[in-house]
Order: structure tokens, then C-alpha cells, then sequence
């Protein structure tokens, strides 16, 4: 099993664990839901979607043990590629997306791994994470015809990116890289 097999095994495993976690949050009334973690803006997911996540996550899981069985090399790193273009090309699903949830297995893997889980170092990673996606998706929208004045909306109607006033904040901070990189690096 290859090191990309591993963490494609690991992360439909997080997956699965934290969709098994979201089904019991189902019982749980709006209050109770949002005092149980610090959720980032989201629609709360459905029993129906979270059952249909469940079904494909254990779908997927089988394909790969059978891929990684059959000697497929590629496989998990083509899942890998498409996960990478995905979080890349930003999916502009506003707040439909069901939150991934920190296991206890996912701590000890970073923990083994020699990554200490400092909740400042692990906001600092985020912040400089959500500073880079402003950025990239700045410069992508301006190359693409967009005006500067256009850019907070349309960027934090992204995925997992900041509202609009923190939005304005990064770009401002920013803005000589970004239009240097728009107009080609020159």
C-alpha cells in the first residue's frame, strides 16, 4: 500500500467517523446542535443527505481496497488530484457541506507524525490558509475579467472562505501582489 493509498484510506475513514457523528447530532434540536462545537457557517445536513454521504464514503472505501488489491497505483493519487482541484477551483455550494469533525484517531496520527495540535497554531495555520485562498481567488477573478470592486462578494460566496468584511481586509492588505499577479507577474 502506497503512502497516497494510506491517506486516502485515513481520510474516508475520518470521513466515515465523523458522518457516524453527524448522525447522532441529528437527534439533537438547533440549540443543542450549535453548543455542541464551534461549527463554521453551514446549513445543518439532513439524516437522508448524511445517510447517502454514508453510503458513497463505504462505496468509495470498497473501490479502493479493491483498486489498491488489483495493484492500482493511480487510483488514489487521481483522488488525491481531484480533491486538490476541487479546494483549487473553489465549490460555490454557499453553507451546503457537512463539517468534517477532528477524531481522536486524527489527533494521535498528528501527534505520531511529531505535529503538536496548539489550538493557536492550528488558528494561525487556518488564518495564513484563508489569507492564501483570498489571494489565489482574487487573482483568478480579476484575470478572468472581474473588477476589484466586484471581488468581496463574489469571494465569500465561496466554500470556506471568509465573509465579506474579512474578505475586504486580505485584499486590502494584499491588493499590490494580487494585481501584480492578475496582469501576468509583470
Amino acid at each position: 500500500m502506497t503512502r497516497s493509498d494510506k491517506r486516502v484510506a485515513a481520510t474516508l475513514k475520518n470521513w466515515l467517523t465523523s458522518i457516524d457523528q453527524h448522525l447522532k447530532f441529528c437527534e439533537l434540536d438547533d440549540d443543542e446542535y450549535q453548543a455542541k462545537r464551534n461549527w463554521p457557517k453551514h446549513q445543518r445536513p439532513t439524516p437522508e443527505l448524511l445517510e447517502l454521504a454514508r453510503k458513497r464514503l463505504i462505496t468509495l472505501a470498497k473501490k479502493l481496497e479493491s483498486e489498491v488489491g488489483a495493484g492500482n497505483r493511480s487510483f488514489s493519487q487521481s483522488l488525491e488530484l481531484m480533491r486538490v482541484l476541487a479546494n483549487m477551483v473553489g465549490r460555490e455550494s454557499g453553507e451546503r457541506f457537512i463539517p468534517l469533525l477532528e477524531t481522536d484517531e486524527s489527533i494521535a496520527e498528528a501527534a505520531e507524525k511529531g505535529q503538536k495540535r496548539h489550538p493557536e497554531r492550528r488558528d494561525f495555520v487556518m488564518r495564513q490558509e484563508l489569507i492564501r485562498l483570498v489571494i489565489s481567488d482574487s487573482i483568478r477573478f480579476l484575470s478572468w475579467g472581474r473588477d476589484w470592486h466586484e471581488l468581496p462578494e463574489v469571494i465569500c460566496r465561496l466554500d470556506g472562505r471568509p465573509n465579506e468584511t474579512i474578505t475586504r481586509r486580505i485584499l486590502k492588505a494584499n491588493r499590490d501582489v494580487i494585481e501584480k499577479e492578475a496582469m501576468g507577474g509583470a
